[in-house]
């Protein structure tokens, strides 16, 4: 039977961690309650670390429910009959199956956070807290318009980061084929016609066809091998622990590590400054912030700031104590706090370090394109090289 992995708040309010065992969630919501637990959420486990037929939402059927959500409470339209409408016109079979168990929910009286917090791996702790926000203020049609427009604006960000990431890499993969290809395929072609020359071949050919030999022998170890090192990897640096390991390293790194900065540095303002808008708590904003900050090093971080602010300090002060932050990011923070309005001014700031990053990203794509053209030349171009030499030496011979 599915394994699940479930949150619930102790007395103090810390989240604390469970398992249990049945046959579906349903089910599993069920047992707990038996045993008197509330879950926060509640997530099936993984097979060997991955989960398969999770059938996520795609951001764009979420940020569509949430403008069309908010249209429709705007327009006086009761909330269960909203979801109800929506439920049965979203594309997403997941959301629908989703938006139809929530409305049952708060059919039978239960509030709109908890409804959709049972949800967690459709509508993150962010998500709901706005909503809770939005529902108890009685704005929440105007806090469903701001998250859409997060949503949105996020989604660029990730869109934007992605791109800086896998366009070398692609260059990469690409080159890693070609001169697999030729070592594989043609160079062995011109071993069977130099073993006929009868003459010692020069130093580079050998060491390019005993490599070849190699490749050849042992192709199946080596991409097999590439590929379980690509795989555990992936699996370790998506672990919190390979989180803690790689994160600091990303933000020490040349080029892309000023753009992940920025990246961080947008996410944060911006999700403070829709929470703050919204009506949230700033104690309670900066906590939905440590979850989405994007990097570990920016999540610690705002946890002390966290702290810091529940003991009575301002959130510049306490940011002023890591140089990680630009002057310009404390400075604005502090005119935001002095005049009260804090996320007027880190709209801006996310605005601006949104642009920043874009910046970034066409000028390393200027920068890597040819560096990594330059590289890949000199590597097949070397290898040309190599396997006519002895041709040349022969003609020489000749002449």
């Amino acid at each position: 039977m599915p394994r699940y992995k479930y949150e619930q708040r102790d007395k103090s309010g810390k989240i604390k961690e469970g398992y249990i065992t049945a046959r579906n969630e349903d089910e599993a919501r069920i047992l707990l309650q038996k045993r008197g637990i509330q879950p926060v959420s509640l997530i099936e486990t993984k097979l060997f670390g991955v989960q398969f037929f999770t059938g996520k939402v795609k951001l764009k059927d979420l940020v569509l429910f949430t403008r069309q959500f908010a249209t429709l409470v705007s327009a006086g339209l009761p909330i269960n009959q909203a979801l109800d409408l929506l439920a049965r016109q979203t594309e997403s079979k997941t959301l629908s199956r989703v938006l139809d168990q929530i409305r049952k929910k708060i059919e039978s009286g239960q509030s709109l956070y908890d409804s959709f917090s049972e949800h967690q791996r459709v509508f993150d702790r962010l998500y709901c807290n706005l909503l809770s926000a939005g529902e108890q203020g009685g704005f929440l049609d105007k806090v469903l318009n701001r998250l859409a427009g997060y949503l949105e604006k996020t989604a660029k960000l990730k869109r934007e980061l992605k791109v800086a990431l896998i366009y070398p890499l692609i260059l990469v993969f690409v080159s890693v084929v070609v001169v697999a290809v030729i070592l594989i395929f043609v160079i062995p072609t011109f071993k069977e016609i130099f073993s006929e020359f009868g003459a010692a071949l020069p130093l580079p050919t050998r060491i390019v066809i005993e490599i070849s030999n190699f490749l050849v022998a042992y192709w199946y170890l080596i991409f097999g091998a590439i590929g379980l090192l690509g795989f555990f990897s992936f699996k370790y640096f998506k672990s919190e622990k390979g989180r803690k390991f790689l994160d600091p390293l990303i933000l020490k790194l040349p080029v892309f590590g000023k753009i992940a900065l920025k990246a961080s540095i947008a996410k944060f303002t911006r999700t403070l400054s829709t929470m703050l808008s919204s009506g949230v708590p700033i104690i309670q904003s900066l906590e939905s912030c440590a979850k989405v900050a994007g990097n570990v090093v920016i999540e610690e971080i705002i946890k002390v700031s966290t702290k810091s602010i529940s003991e009575g300090k301002s959130l510049n002060e306490t940011l002023k104590q890591f140089p990680i932050f630009p002057p310009m990011v404390i400075g604005m923070i502090a005119v935001g706090e002095s005049t009260g309005a804090l996320d007027a001014m880190l709209e801006k700031l996310a605005g601006f370090y949104e642009e920043e990053v874009e910046t970034a990203i066409q000028s390393m794509k200027q920068l890597v394109e040819p560096v990594l053209i330059l590289i890949i030349g000199a590597i097949i171009g070397g290898l040309v090289i190599a396997m006519y030499l002895p041709i040349f030496k022969l003609g020489s011979v000749i002449g």
